[in-house]
């Protein structure tokens, strides 16, 4: 089975991973090519709930690698107070920390859940981090290997390793600031959201460039009540309309056009008006109608995520585990905003 995930289809990873495990898990073996502490982190969350109480008790492993410096102390760590045995693959010749790539990296990608007669794979291009397993673009296949196959390969990955010391570890720990080959930014944790009125403002955030609209994939905002004949209209919050591709700046207090957004829902695309209007200060886009796309989008919260020259729609329940990734992605990064400063809705980037 081929799983895709995407700002659309939030937490496919997740959701497959999670699927592969239960009661009768026997023992868990991952390996990536790196890790994160928010990684580990919904990992044992999504899977020692399925397990339950013989969680603590099975058997569980990780290999990974410290190439490029890319995966983070604190992730071992985590792991480790978790209950997993922690492999390296990659170290250099003579045991020494490698942060760099060579021409043999170690790359994969691979979640086994075990079962007395069977063992489950998740298998594609997710690492181990938040984003890997809820929100980035990944596809991943869930595979049904028997015991004597999975051992093959978990034997072969195993050898490529050593297991995991203390004084490896902190080597890591402080070699990692100094050598690492590329800046990478550990992956934030979540902060704890505040209440509406003390997030900041779209529009300020933009024309203060404090964000840049073309460096996020999806956009997504809470609906409250939409309007039309066939409530398919969302208000945006000003300045939306640079996401979109556009550099409309005529804010005036008439209604203008400032363009037509392919947007595609269900296989189908539709160019949709997306309108100034002066009266409420607010940007509008005319979404298909329930009709044509299928989606209710009262009191829903809808992102917008990048499609070649299109942007493809997806609806979510205010509650839902969608749509709290949704808000916790843009939380973490820090790009949650308040759609007006007379609205209490929210919006945000992925």
């Amino acid at each position: 089975m081929l799983i895709y995930q995407s700002p659309v289809h939030a937490n496919s990873v997740l959701e497959a991973i999670s699927d592969c495990v239960n009661i009768e898990t026997t023992a868990y073996r991952v390996a990536v090519a790196y890790a994160t502490r928010e990684g580990v982190r919904t990992l044992v969350a999504a899977i020692a709930d399925q397990v339950g109480e013989n969680w603590s008790a099975i058997p569980k492993t990780v290999i990974t690698c410290f190439d490029f410096g890319h995966t983070e102390p604190v992730a071992i760590e985590l792991l480790q107070e978790n209950g997993f045995e922690v492999r390296i693959a990659n170290l250099e010749a003579d045991g020494k920390i490698r942060l760099r790539s060579n021409p043999s990296s170690f790359h994969p990608k691979l979640y086994l859940a075990y079962r007395p007669e069977r063992v489950q794979a998740v298998v594609g291009s997710a690492n181990l981090s938040r984003r890997a397993l809820s929100v980035n673009v990944e596809a991943v296949s869930v595979v049904d290997l028997d015991l004597q196959e999975a051992e093959v390969i978990w034997t072969a990955l195993e050898a490529g390793s050593v297991l995991l010391s203390d004084e490896m570890l902190n080597d890591y720990r402080e070699s990692r600031p100094r050598q690492r080959a590329a800046a990478r930014l550990d992956e934030p944790p979540i902060p704890r959201q505040g209440e509406p009125d003390d997030l900041p403002i779209f529009r300020r955030a933009v024309e203060d460039c404090v964000v840049n609209l073309n460096e996020h994939q999806a956009l997504w905002v809470e609906a409250g009540g939409t309007s039309g004949g066939s409530g398919s209209q969302l208000e945006l919050p000003r300045l939306a309309q640079r996401f979109f591709g556009f550099q409309f700046d005529n804010y005036d207090d008439e209604q203008r056009k400032i363009g037509e957004p392919i947007l595609m829902a269900n296989a189908e695309s539709w160019p949709r008006p997306l309108t100034w209007h002066g009266h409420n200060r607010m940007e509008r886009i005319n979404l298909p109608t329930t009709a044509q796309s299928g989606l209710e989008y009262a009191h829903r919260i809808i992102l917008f995520q990048r499609s070649g020259t299109a942007f493809e729609i997806s609806v979510a329940a205010p509650k839902s585990a969608r749509a709290a990734r949704w808000i916790e992605e843009s939380t973490a990064s820090g790009t949650l905003f308040r759609v007006s400063a007379n609205s209490t809705r929210r919006c945000g980037l992925i």
